[in-house]
Order: C-alpha cells, then structure tokens, then sequence
C-alpha cells in the first residue's frame, strides 16, 4: 500500500476513535436535560393588505 493511503487510513482510524470516545463521554438521551423552548405557531405577518403590488407597465 502506497504511504499516502496508509496515512489516510490511519487518520481516519483516529478520528473515529476519537469520536467513540467523545460519544462514550456524552451523557445518555435520557440522563441528559433537555432545555426544549415550547413552540408557538407563527405570527401572521401579513395580515392587513395594505396596497396589491404596483405593476411595472410593458412598453
């Protein structure tokens, strides 16, 4: 195998042992609080029609 794709395989054998163990540390969905906000439906910005859109006249 060339050393440019040995690198490779080595750099992505440590990145993803390095994200196992980020993701071993990290406490369980359960465990973990969720700070949820509550959701509320979008405000209806455009409900007073003020003036329809003024065409551009073709010449």
């Amino acid at each position: 195998m060339d050393p440019f794709t040995e690198k490779l395989l080595e750099r992505t054998r440590a990145r993803r042992e390095n994200l196992q163990k980020k993701m071993a540390d990290r406490p369980t969905a359960a465990n973990r609080q969720m700070a949820k906000r509550s959701r509320e439906p979008l405000a209806e910005s455009n409900s007073l029609i003020s003036e329809p859109p003024v065409e551009k006249g073709t010449f």
